[in-house]
């Protein structure tokens, strides 16, 4: 093996390892975001109604 060829699969090793980690990052960011969205339309929804229909206006 040359050493070109050590050096280019040590690159597309991290390098994938790179895209999983973040990939985790993005999808546990992604389940935050849904909860919070989840939480917003709960709260939005236990307000009276004049004060929703006044803000759609």
């Amino acid at each position: 093996m040359d050493t070109i060829d050590l050096f280019l699969g040590a690159f597309l090793v991290l390098s994938w390892m790179m895209l999983w980690i973040i990939r985790g990052v993005a999808l546990s960011y992604q389940k935050e975001i849904e909860r919070c969205h989840r939480e917003i339309y709960r709260l939005r929804d236990d307000l009276p109604i004049v004060y929703k229909n006044e803000r759609l206006k």
